[in-house]
């Protein structure tokens, strides 16, 4: 971590930094934090590889868990019915990718992929506990296990009218669905570990770049006194 000047922006004169010293510290830090950016658009895209592996896996067993669950609607749909769900479901397992990509492409849901001078809510991209990750990827996440919904709701697993009420993502104050709402999945889960992990690791590398731009504004604003305490010494 690079020393900062540690004196008020109205003593920084006493300090003898010169503008070449707050421009030194500048370069280097933005250096650091492109690292940082770097490595956090790594971590994106490990965790999307992970998400993949899950909602392939995860689609399936709810749909089985659905049809499992409801033996009267099952008896009906008979054994070339459920063929065509389980048709439905492997296609979109082989759309997986396709899927996270769309969903998690989206630069609001990653701290590192929003301008600078919006990355000013990090609570929102912190991991919140030891089953759940930060907000953000939460969401996104819980709208690409929604991609199930309509196949099950086609086929009767899920009523229309619990659909529209339960099935449709919210938006953040969580009273309202959103004009064009996606399906999601609307009850409790537990992330698996290897996402807890990643989450984890994203968390501390976020917070160290956080750091960084930071302690770059704060010099700048110490540059920006001396510049001015330079010009009423000449004056």
């Amino acid at each position: 971590m690079i020393a900062l000047c540690a004196c008020p922006s109205w003593q920084v004169q006493r300090c003898g930094m010169t503008g070449m010293d707050f421009d030194q510290k500048i370069r280097s830090l933005k250096q650091q934090l492109r690292k940082d950016e770097s490595f956090l658009q790594q971590y994106e895209d490990a965790f999307k590889e992970e998400v993949v592996k899950h909602l392939r896996q995860w689609w399936w067993e709810t749909a089985a868990r659905f049809v499992q669950r409801n033996p009267e609607k099952t008896t009906e749909h008979g054994p070339q019915g459920i063929a065509a769900l389980k048709a439905r479901v492997a296609d979109l397992r082989v759309r997986a990718e396709a899927v996270v990509d769309e969903i998690f492409d989206d630069p609001d849901v990653w701290w590192h992929r929003k301008p600078r001078s919006k990355r000013n809510v990090l609570e929102r991209y912190h991991a919140r506990s030891e089953r759940v990750g930060p907000k953000k990827l939460d969401a996104a996440l819980r709208v690409a296990m929604g991609a199930v919904a309509p196949i099950l709701r086609d086929f009767g697993y899920i009523d229309p009218e619990q659909y529209d009420a339960r099935w449709l993502e919210w938006d953040e104050a969580g009273e309202h669905h959103p004009p064009g709402a996606r399906p999601h999945y609307p009850y409790t889960i537990d992330w698996p570990a290897e996402m807890i992990k990643k989450a984890r690791f994203y968390d501390g590398r976020l917070q160290q770049a956080a750091n960084k731009m930071r302690d770059i504004a704060l010099i700048q604003r110490q540059k920006e006194a001396r510049a001015t305490e330079s010009i009423w010494d000449a004056s």
